[in-house]
């Protein structure tokens, strides 16, 4: 299916919320989403630039509703205000293996979810603040980012029998590719009252709902929605728990639902409780305390957390750190810390839990990307498969088709599958997937996952972590990759602590054989000599000015308004760093340096250091105007990826063009691990060149990184403007680098100097401390 493409929204020049850390921001566009509603294409490549970033989504439209939907109020004719057409789409973010993505498209705002292996889950929602009025501006945050998270316990009680081998297989054979669970979803008027009216209420659930939907196509079951109830007046639910409401819930609605399962979504209760296996019993019940907005943005992604984890219990499955899994009635994961059961504890999984687990208690959270994970989720289908009340849907939902090629792990644990990890690497050796530890005493456990990776090559890594393998000191485990038609990619058992196979798949799949593996063009250190490349203008209209060539070709110096590029292809990853060192004599407006597709200007790749203006990413525009040299380490993986076809230099000032100045030497480019040194540390400057002082501004903590500084002891300093000691800290240095800090959240606004003496060099700057304003 061809996808169309969408410009919905637009990139916005950087702003700060402090109730919304590390947010980005970008603008949505109106007259595109009129356009999008008018005529909503099936399929569409949608574009999202934000302030920091840039996000692809390859989207399919889908039908949430089921034959008959309703619209019901408690009272008919009070608050029926209006209600908005939206369209709603599901899909994946463009390059990102196992990737999901939910959006549902209003006129005037967009409420979504994205969610990428390895990163927390997004919200994408319109910001709301009474400060901050740009038309159209909405934001893209982490929810576990937010400084206030929502308390989740859910209160429904773990049965003590094991799930059966044949409960946790996959069989698809039993499925009906027709069969769908229809759900009731009724609204208290809590949330009613805070949203606002009828219109905000049902936006909300409706993108609510997609999300949930989305995350239920993902593991091949189809949900819609049959009827939504929402109280416009004073509701009977009156209990202060979760166990209270669903209580007063089934006292009013049980046998008398309009779908399969019913769930009421309130804001009281603090938690979630559900009937286990409730599907075609009376009591297909369950209450969601779905979470309240922030300051300026949604509780989008918890809200979606809690509603599907509680329809997962209807649907059949326990919590994963309940004595019923493996086949052994032993548990997943240790998330809360504890097991229901009694049996072992296993440990927490480091990519972030499945959506039955606690691990939203962890450090690690959930990803929505991980979906039910394989055993809760053929505990659900295989609970829809037998259901006789489960009717077919005329209207099944699109389950988003993968524009990657499909392959399949399969791994046989051994009686310490604690000790297994796995790992998928690209020829950048960036991880794109990753899967382990798992449960102990798992002897014969099958462990299955869909892996969906773009055309190349990759490397397989599994791990042992005591060095026995998986076969066969401790069981007859084995591992085996297959391709999209079971030809084998990689297999083994017989190891010790590690085994790696390298293979090559096309678009759809499929074993590639005979072909060299593409060069790996980002491994190691690329330095830039200018000798070798172009001076390219960058900009069209914006370069007035010019660039000269030193030190051997090892610097490039911009004079007056300049904006300079060389051609420079590289595929920027999650681990790609740029090092570069740069000085100015004279500030302009921008100052800055980044990677770009093309030769126009964008403020989405440029790292600003230093200049009048604040353009572009700003976490590194702390130079300080000395005009001496400078050493930036900047993680250009952490902000944007894409295969780079420039490399650019600003040196803009467009209201005076014949002043500035911008001087950059001893540029490298490279993955994960830094360069060799380039320096002896045999002078004062040296060790300047080595030492990154970050934040700068700071608000809170000041961090000083020192990269490959000889060992020995140094004394960190800290002044105040009339040269008074304010901090004093002992350093004591081994092999590599360390970073050490102060925390300056106490200190007046202004500028402090620091010093750092070593037993032959001393080397000092300044920090400025500022207040969020």
């Amino acid at each position: 299916m061809p996808f169309s493409k969408s410009a919905l929204f637009k990139a916005t020049p950087a702003l700060n919320d402090p109730n919304v850390p590390n947010a980005q921001f970008t603008l949505f566009q109106e007259e595109e989403a009129s356009n999008l509603l008018q005529q909503p294409s099936s399929a569409i490549a949608l574009v999202v630039s934000t302030d920091r970033e840039q996000f692809v989504l390859e989207l399919f439209k889908v039908e949430l509703s089921a034959p008959g939907f309703s619209l019901k109020l408690a009272r008919p004719n009070q608050g029926a205000d209006e209600i908005s057409t939206g369209v709603y789409y599901s899909g994946m973010v463009k390059g990102q293996s196992g990737s999901l993505v939910s959006l549902s498209i209003y006129a005037d705002e967009v409420l979504g979810l994205i969610s990428i292996p390895g990163r927390s889950n997004l919200t994408l929602a319109k910001y709301r603040s009474l400060k901050i009025k740009t038309p159209g501006l909405h934001v893209l945050y982490a929810e576990d980012q937010m400084p206030k998270h929502h308390d989740f316990h859910c209160y429904t009680p773990d049965g003590q029998r094991g799930y059966s081998a044949n409960e946790l297989e996959d069989n698809p054979e039993l499925r009906s590719a027709n069969s769908c669970v229809s759900l009731y979803l009724e609204v208290d008027y809590d949330v009613f009252k805070d949203k606002g009216g009828l219109d905000a209420t049902q936006r909300y659930i409706m993108g609510v709902f997609n999300e949930v939907a989305t995350l239920y196509a993902n593991e091949r079951i189809s949900l819609n929605l049959s009827q939504l109830y929402i109280w416009n007046t004073v509701s009977p639910y009156s209990a202060y728990d979760a166990y209270g409401l669903l209580i007063q819930f089934k006292d009013k609605r049980a046998g008398s639902i309009t779908g399969d399962a019913g769930m009421l979504v309130s804001y009281k209760g603090g938690g979630g409780i559900a009937v286990v296996d409730g599907l075609c019993d009376p009591f297909n019940l369950g209450y969601a305390a779905i979470g309240k907005s922030y300051q300026t943005v949604p509780a989008y992604s918890f809200t979606v957390m809690v509603l599907t984890h509680e329809l997962g219990h209807i649907l059949g499955s326990h919590h994963t750190h309940s004595c019923v899994w493996n086949g052994n009635s032993t548990a997943i994961d240790g998330c809360p810390g504890f097991t229901d059961g009694g049996c072992s504890t296993p440990a927490v999984p480091r990519e972030g839990g499945t959506i039955m687990s606690y691990c939203h208690i962890s450090p690690y959270g959930i990803n929505f990307s991980a979906g039910f994970g394989p055993q809760p989720g053929n505990v659900i289908r295989n609970r829809i498969a037998s259901a006789a009340c489960i009717s077919g849907c005329s209207n099944t939902p699109i389950v988003p088709q993968p524009t990657c090629g499909e392959i399949n792990l399969s791994i046989t644990l051994d009686a310490y599958g604690n000790e297994t990890t796995w790992e998928l690497l690209d020829v950048t050796k960036a991880v794109v997937d990753r899967g382990g530890p798992y449960p102990i005493q798992s002897n014969g456990l099958k462990i299955q996952k869909k892996i969906c990776l773009p055309p190349g090559c990759y490397t397989l890594r599994v791990l042992d972590s005591r060095g026995d393998g998986l076969c066969c000191r401790y069981g007859d485990g084995a591992f085996q990759l297959t391709d999209k038609n079971q030809a084998i990619l990689a297999e083994g058992g017989q190891f010790a602590r590690e085994t790696t196979t390298t293979f090559c798949i096309d678009a759809q799949g499929k074993k590639v054989t005979n072909v060299v593996a593409p060069p790996t063009t980002n491994l190691g250190c690329t330095e830039i000599n200018f000798n070798n490349y172009e001076i390219l203008s960058f900009g069209d209209s914006q370069d007035q000015g010019t660039a000269s060539i030193g030190d051997n070709g090892k610097s490039i110096a911009l004079q007056n308004n300049a904006w300079k590029a060389i051609p420079f292809e590289y595929d920027i990853t999650a681990n790609t760093f740029l090092e570069v060192e740069f000085r100015s004599t004279q500030e302009a407006e921008i100052h800055g340096i980044g990677f770009d597709t093309d030769l126009n200007i964008s403020t989405v790749y440029t790292f600003q250091l230093w200049g009048t203006q604040d353009w572009g990413y700003q976490s590194h525009n702390n130079y300080e105007g000395t005009g001496e040299w400078k050493r930036y380490t900047i993680p250009i993986g952490q902000r944007y990826r894409q295969k780079a076809k420039y490399l650019y230099f600003a040196c803009d000032n467009d209201a005076v063009a014949s002043i500035g100045n911008s001087q950059f030497r001893n540029i490298r480019v490279y993955e994960k691990n830094p360069c060799p040194r380039l320096s002896n540390f045999d002078t004062p400057e040296a060790f300047a060149s080595a030492l990154s002082v970050f934040p700068n501004p700071a608000e809170d903590q000041v961090h000083f990184r020192l990269e490959g500084w000889p060992e020995g002891s140094y004394q960190l300093q800290l002044f105040d403007p009339l040269g008074r000691l304010l901090r004093n800290q002992q350093i004591d240095k081994a092999e590599g680098d360390l970073t050490v800090g102060f925390t300056v959240a106490d200190l007046p606004v202004g500028f402090y100097a620091y010093t750092i003496h070593g037993r032959d060099h001393k080397i000092s700057g300044k920090v400025l401390v500022k207040r969020a304003e």
